[in-house]
């Protein structure tokens, strides 16, 4: 045949020997050899569009070097929060100062609990903030969603206090770790130390899945002590008029009104929320349990029992059968641990209820009077 295309293939003995430049233009076979040709074609335009646009290969980039990338980004934002922070923390210093002074050993750290004592967090490294933000997580789930923080005081309990600036410091740098847990951060109290001024810090985290941490407490006492009155006032926010207005929030029947004692058992609640705030009254007036429960990050459940012996099944009902998790013990100081109290505490102690007393009725008797009951 006198086609160019068959002698040219006839003389090569297989196509990795035939030069594409060789192929004449006007005819251009199908297959393998078209297939580099496209592709050198391709190659040289991608050359050529480089060379317009003055783009260079990119070198090849460095490994990250992750632990530094986030030291960099931790110190910025240090950078950015900190004049946020320390006004803040300024803000809550002069509404939390006192002038009570603390110079008693307040007990050595506990490894477990819900409190930590720091002498001072002065400009921590990167490493040395995530421990402490691990510490404090730690410590959260110990208290359930709620820690404290002491600052100014050794582990021995020894309350040796520091500076105004190494104390702004440090409860920046507690602030700064509880925003890394998105958890709130509220100065309890600062006092004056030995040497220094210790702060009291509660840092709470709200619960996962919107579970509340409810305690519920059983109110135990002989009658006439105020037990129903001290619930009122707790539940209502408002004071006792002195002729038993706190109490007719707490009372269920119309002949514990008229009597002024309770036979049956009550169950008040009283809200908390994230910075330890009462929430069971609103701008327009008391909100109902519903309300209280939505509101609030922590619940308290007071159980009022009555105190007159003859209605003693109900106590014992409240202490067997409603699980309290701690016992407040109401003593009048007009009156001091009558028989019936006494009686409560033991039932109370037997059934593994901690107990905390509590004494009412002090601004109607002596001083003297008051610390006699102690």
């Amino acid at each position: 045949s006198d086609d160019p295309l068959i002698i040219l293939f006839a003389n090569k003995e297989n196509d990795d020997d035939i030069d594409p430049e060789e192929i004449p233009k006007e005819k251009k076979p199908h297959g393998y050899l078209s297939q580099q040709r496209e592709k050198i074609k391709q190659s040289e335009q991608k050359k050529q569009e480089r060379t317009q646009n003055g783009k260079k290969r990119k070198p090849k980039e460095k490994k990250r070097n992750v632990k530094e990338e986030k030291r960099q980004q931790y110190s910025k934002e240090l950078e950015k929060m900190e004049a946020g922070q320390i006004q803040i923390i300024r803000e809550l210093m002069s509404k939390s100062h006192e002038e009570e002074q603390l110079l008693s050993n307040i007990g050595e750290e506990s490894d477990y609990g819900n409190i930590e004592y720091k002498l001072k967090l002065v400009n921590p490294s990167y490493d040395r903030v995530r421990h402490l933000t691990t510490q404090m997580k730690f410590r959260l789930q110990e208290g359930s969603g709620e820690a404290f923080y002491i600052l100014g005081v050794e582990d021995n309990g020894n309350p040796l206090g520091i500076e105004i600036p190494d104390l702004e410091q440090s409860l920046k740098t507690v602030y700064k770790m509880a925003i890394n847990l998105a958890a709130e951060f509220s100065i309890i109290w600062i006092k004056s130390g030995i040497e220094g001024h210790v702060a009291k810090v509660l840092v709470s985290k709200g619960q996962v899945e919107e579970i509340k941490l409810d305690v519920r407490m059983l109110v135990l006492g002989g009658p006439n002590v105020g037990k129903s009155t001290l619930i009122g006032v707790l539940v209502s926010g408002d004071k006792d008029n002195g002729k038993g207005l706190a109490r007719g929030n707490v009372f269920r029947h119309k002949h514990e009104i008229l009597n002024g004692h309770t036979s049956s058992i009550s169950h008040q609640i009283v809200g908390f929320d994230s910075k330890g705030k009462i929430v069971n009254v609103g701008d327009f007036g008391p909100l109902t349990w519903t309300q209280i429960v939505e509101a609030s990050q922590k619940v308290i459940t007071f159980i009022d029992v009555s105190g007159k012996k003859k209605y003693i099944k109900t106590m014992f009902t409240g202490l067997c059968c409603k699980s309290p998790d701690y016992a407040l013990l109401i003593v009048g100081a007009d009156s001091g641990l009558t028989e019936t109290a006494l009686t409560h505490f033991q039932l109370a102690f037997a059934f593994k209820v901690p107990v905390i007393v509590v004494m009412t009725k002090i601004d109607i008797v002596a001083e003297d009077q008051a610390q006699k009951v102690l």
